[in-house]
């Protein structure tokens, strides 16, 4: 192994710009799940029964919801990277909207269907107190699975430091991008450097994120 042209400090340098690119892409999974996932849960399990124009609109905003999280996780990273890169200058900012937004359809599907295997039996209750709807719903359903989304949000993270090389291929930042320009030279010496520095950012990432799930599980 070999470091290339700008020495420790370009290795280093990448490794935390994949870091960066994971934290934002997260950030922005995170979002698409807090706003798509709550209404891509099954109309039965959201809400009252209520007159037939409610329950019309619910299993619409189901649809569109499930729709959109179904093609947000259908089109890979690197395609949504190419999109990105042809709207956005070369760098972080790509990359994580790319891991973000397929991340996303991941994630708001995963949570939905966590929500959806809460009892709706404290839901219930409070609805026959004359609480709201919604707010009934958010109180019986967040805090049951918030463990859930926290554990679904720290392992998709993992996924998404490995995933950071893969869309630095296609011309986002990070060790990705290091790898592509140094195969493309065909310096197999730093390319053997950069894949050791990504074996370690993701063993770190790993250990970290599961020292987390157990503070949490404890």
């Amino acid at each position: 192994p070999a470091l290339p042209s700008g020495g420790l400090a370009d290795v280093v340098g990448a490794g935390l710009d994949t870091l960066s690119m994971a934290v934002l892409a997260m950030a922005i999974a995170v979002l698409i799940t807090l706003l798509v996932a709550p209404a891509s849960v099954a109309p039965r399990r959201r809400g009252a029964p209520g007159p037939w124009p409610a329950r019309a609109l619910r299993w619409v905003s189901w649809a569109l919801a499930r729709l959109v999280l179904l093609v947000l996780r259908s089109v890979p990273p690197t395609v949504w990277a190419v999109i990105a890169l042809l709207a956005l200058f070369p760098g972080i900012l790509p990359g994580a909207l790319a891991l973000g937004i397929y991340t996303g359809g991941v994630l708001g599907r995963l949570v939905a269907e966590s929500w959806e295997s809460v009892s709706p039996a404290p839901r219930d209750a409070l609805l026959r107190t004359g609480v709201p709807g919604g707010l009934a719903t958010v109180a019986a359903v967040v805090p049951a699975s918030a463990q859930q989304l926290v554990t679904f949000t720290l392992y998709r993270f993992e996924i998404c430091v490995r995933e950071t090389a893969v869309v630095g291929i296609v011309g986002a930042a990070g060790l990705g991008r290091l790898l592509a320009e140094n195969l493309n030279l065909f310096r197999f010496d730093v390319v053997s450097t950069v894949l050791i520095a990504s074996f370690v950012v993701s063993v770190a990432s790993e250990l970290v994120s599961r020292r987390l799930r157990r503070a949490i599980r404890a």
